[in-house]
């Protein structure tokens, strides 16, 4: 960028901001450099790679399904022995998607877990055609006055050395 140059926009951002894998590979990076399996079930110890729960990616073409199911299984089963549930609720969102739009949410019971076959026809019977992600819900999110919120905000970088960033008041809480 030039001195003097006027961006409105980053070349690439819009795409980046609703491709789910962008956040699961920093996911993987913090993981990894934490020297734990990325697949495995986050540690309680620890407030490292906590900004995001596990999630899988799922594409199903016709009677194809591509996504690591016994990998999905043993995650859930070493979560069960961790925080025993009779049901946790997945969600299922467009791998590019945005805005809530196409977003399902389903019950996975402990039957649906009790071998590889029934884990297959459990996301088998779920998983509509199309590149998607799977992830684990969180059923006590933080919250701001007794809400779930996410942070949306806007700034202006006019410097980068010095850095000078100016971020717009009213889209903070």
């Amino acid at each position: 960028i030039t001195p003097g140059s006027i961006v409105n926009s980053i070349a690439g951002l819009p795409q980046q901001v609703g491709q789910k894998t962008s956040l699961a590979r920093l996911h993987v990076a913090c993981m990894t450099r934490a020297g734990y399996d990325p697949l495995d079930v986050i540690p309680k110890r620890g407030p490292f790679c906590r900004f995001t729960s596990r999630a899988f990616a799922v594409r199903k073409m016709g009677s194809k399904l591509q996504l690591p199911y016994r990998r999905f299984r043993e995650y859930n089963v070493q979560l069960n022995e961790e925080e025993p549930e009779e049901h946790r609720i997945w969600i299922l969102k467009p791998q590019g998607g945005f805005n809530q739009v196409g977003i399902h949410m389903y019950s996975l019971a402990t039957a649906d877990i009790a071998s590889d076959s029934a884990t297959a026809a459990w996301l088998m019977q779920r998983v509509p055609e199309g590149t998607w992600v799977l992830q684990e819900y969180l059923m006590n999110p933080m919250t701001y006055q007794g809400h779930k919120f996410d942070l949306r905000v806007w700034a202006l970088v006019t410097s980068l050395d010095p850095l000078r960033v100016y971020l717009l008041g009213t889209g903070i809480p």
